[in-house]
Formats: structure tokens, sequence, C-alpha cells
């Protein structure tokens, strides 16, 4: 008696050849189609075969493996940060993060290794390279070798996200001490007089910026996001007796920033909520500057302008346009090169730390949530501080 024919085989009807057999009463199909008749009645027979020696799976879980298998390193730091995007990470994170590991992983050797067979020897070897590649800088900047450290971070993130999805039985990114910040040289804290010089050399159009970032904490994005009805002006209380105009009591909400990106070739930017929801927040505007925010304000609104800070033809201005007039101010004022805006932030958490605020109110104006960050990067020391507590000290005895 002829055996019992095992499977179909028949065409596609796109000159290509499909398979399909029955086992335990259900049917299983070829999950790719072949080029030839006898290919697709080969894999029958060797379908056939795993039935027989008690190996058999379903075969699309066996391709689904398989293919993941074939995926690159590369390949799958591209889909991870395409699930980090449905997830709803903000864009501009989304473009740091793809600009990190661009050319530390997509575009070198470690990028090309099926994500399957990577080796926590490879990580290693790929770690050591970058070392070489990117050289620590002699002016105590972190440069390139900050890059290899987040591009680490972002590996590591991904090949985790793989094992969660079942793709790899381990994470082999691990390299000791590879995730520990660069250490870098250590920053003076400008000084009021500092910053208020630069202010005073700002254009009329930019200055409220500026005020907002040297002595309020905001970041760039924050203040250039501003809309006209996010400064939030109240005549102040009148004391009996007093006689005269009153300055305006002036306080910001900060609901959100603006982030330069590049979408289709061409830089934009683009409105986004604030980085953490502690972003979202009132900072009050010290008495001497409130004047000047509110008159950006009435202007803003006379002028019909949709921010409270336009280019001259209405347009939102961008962190590098602002940079640029900010660099151009500083030297004029005589200020050292190294102080951006973002100095403003450590000038002010330092202030508020000497006058008594603790780590979480500092936080609540800063819009900042670790608060170890408040401790460890933005609460740099004055440079005659400890000369000075030492000198308290002293005095005491």
């Amino acid at each position: 008696m002829a055996a019992k024919k095992f499977g179909t085989v028949r065409p596609t009807g796109e000159g290509r050849w499909s398979a399909r057999y029955q086992v335990a009463g259900r049917k299983y199909s070829s999950p790719e189609t072949f080029q030839r008749e006898s290919q697709a009645a080969a894999w029958l027979e060797k379908e056939r075969g795993l039935i027989r020696d008690g190996d058999w799976t379903d075969p699309a879980t066996r391709y689904e493996k398989k293919a993941r298998g074939r995926v690159t390193v590369g390949e799958w730091m591209d889909t991870y940060h395409e699930l980090k995007e449905a997830e709803g990470l903000r864009k501009s994170t989304l473009r740091t993060y793809r600009n990190h590991t661009a050319s530390r992983i997509q575009n070198h050797p470690i990028g090309r290794i099926p994500l399957g067979e990577l080796t926590a020897g490879d990580v290693q070897a790929w770690w050591d390279a970058l070392q070489r590649e990117f050289p620590g800088r002699s002016d105590g900047k972190a440069s390139g070798r900050e890059t290899n450290r987040k591009a680490y971070v972002r590996l590591k993130a991904a090949c985790g996200e793989a094992v969660a999805r079942g793709m790899i039985p381990t994470n082999p990114v691990e390299v000791k001490k590879a995730a520990k910040k660069v250490a870098t040289k250590k920053k003076t804290l400008p000084t009021r007089a500092e910053l208020a010089a630069i202010v005073a050399e700002l254009p009329e159009r930019y200055r409220a910026v500026g005020v907002l970032c040297a002595f309020h904490g905001l970041r760039i994005g924050e203040a250039l996001g501003l809309y006209p009805d996010d400064v939030l002006v109240r005549e102040a209380a009148r004391e009996p007796g007093f006689v005269g105009p009153l300055a305006p009591v002036v306080e910001l909400r900060v609901r959100g920033n603006v982030q330069r990106i590049v979408e289709d070739g061409h830089t934009v930017m683009i409105e986004q909520g604030t980085k953490t929801l502690a972003g979202e927040r009132r900072v009050p505007v010290f008495p001497e500057y409130a004047a000047l925010v509110a008159a950006q304000k009435a202007g803003a609104v006379t002028r019909g302008d949709r921010r409270l800070t336009v280019t001259r033809t209405g347009q939102t201005v961008m962190d590098t346009s602002f940079r640029s007039v900010w660099g151009r101010a500083r030297e004029k004022a005589g200020a050292p090169a190294e102080i951006t805006p973002h100095y403003g932030r450590n000038w002010l958490t330092v202030e508020l730390a000497e006058a008594g605020a603790t780590p979480a109110e500092i936080g609540n104006i800063l819009g900042q949530t670790d608060l170890s960050t408040i401790v460890s990067v933005y609460m740099k020391v004055k440079a005659n501080r400890p000369a000075d507590l030492m000198a308290k000290i002293g005095g005491r005895s």
C-alpha cells in the first residue's frame, strides 16, 4: 500500500510556489513562497521529518525566530527608536538619541553584527575602539567621549528591550564604567554683574529672553516658547500713604518649549511639552525686571505677535540664533567666553540655596525633578565661597 501523501504544493499565481500540510487537524502553510516547485516539496519533506522525530513546532513561530536572528544591531536600533516614538517619546529627544547612535553604532562595524550573535566580547571591543577613535580633549571638555557614553546607554537600553521581547536570551551590553559620565573641567559660576552686563548688551528684541534665561532659570527653549498670555501681569498692592506709580508684579507660566529639529531636510522649531511634568510651573519675575518683561508682552500684543519673542518676520526664534546674539553681547560685555544662557540656571540655584531654599524648592522654580541633578550639577561653588566660610568659622573662635 502506497504511503499517504503528506501535504500539498501549489502555484501562487505569481510564478512562485507554496506548500501546506495538516497536523492534529490544523493546517499550516509555508511562511515563505518558493521559486521552484521542487523547493516547496523539499520543505514539506523537512517538515515531515521534524514531525516524525518529535522536533516539530509551528513553522510560523520558527520563521519569526529565525527572522529576528537575522536583524542586525543597527537595524534593531532603528526599530527600537521607532518603538520609543510610538510610546510618545518627544521628537527632540528621539532626534538626540538617533544622533548619538548614528556614527557610534549604525555606521560602526558593530551595527552590522546580527543582534542574536552579539556577544559581550563584541561590545567590549566596540567600546575600546570608540575610546581610540574619540580621545579626550586637552581643554577638559567631554567632546566625543560623552557621546560614546550616551551611545552605550542607548545600546544597553535597546538590547534590554530585545531581551524583554524574547529576541535574545540575555543582555550582552555590560562594560564596566562605560555608563559613568565623563568628568569635565569644573565651570566657574558667573556673577550677577557678569550676567547683567551681557543682558544689557542684548538687542532690545531679545533682552527679555536674556533676562529670563540669565536670572530666572528658564531653559532657552522654554523662554523662546512663551506666548504673550504666559506673562501674567497684575498691579502691586499699594501701601497706605504711598503716592506714585507702582511697578507691576509679573509671573511667568511655563507650559512647554520649542525645540530645533531637522524634518525632511529642513531645520524647524517644533513646539512640545516640558521635559517633565515638573517643567510646567509658575516663575515669579524679579521686581527689577518686571517692567521690562511686561513691556515685552504689551509690545507683542500690540503687534499681534504669536509668541512673546519673535524674529523681525514674526517667526519663532531659533535657539541657535539666540545663542549667536548672546555670544556677541557677551563679547561686548567682556564676560568670560564660557558663560552661556544655561549658566543662569546654575547662578539662580546657588543664589536660592544661599538664601535658604531647599533642593525641592529650587527644583520647583527650575522645573527640575531630579534633586541629585540640582545638588551635583547645578550647585556650583562661588570662587570666593570657601574662603568666606572659613573666615566666618575662624571669627567665632
